[in-house]
């Protein structure tokens, strides 16, 4: 089990065997939210590319990209804790 929490985010994950069978699995989250930083990723370029680097929807996206980039930061040195 692990915990991620940033301002935005509180995710709580677990491979206990008691989950929900509709329940997604850890792997099938990390995979989710790699998923999403790559949508946002594309999001800020196109927005970079359209409106400068300066433009209020380029910063707003940035935010997100970046907020997603530290949970899976987070995320990448709970599990390397967790296997040493």
């Amino acid at each position: 089990m692990f915990i991620i929490q940033n301002k935005y985010l509180y995710l709580h994950i677990t491979n206990s065997q008691t989950q929900k069978i509709n329940a997604m699995t850890k792997e099938e989250i990390i995979k989710f939210i790699k998923g999403e930083e790559q949508a946002l990723y594309f999001e800020f370029t196109e927005l970079r590319r359209m409106y400068g680097r300066e433009h209020e929807s380029t910063t707003y996206a940035s935010a997100q990209w970046n907020a997603v980039l530290g949970i899976l930061d987070s995320i990448e040195t709970i599990e390397r804790n967790e296997n040493n």
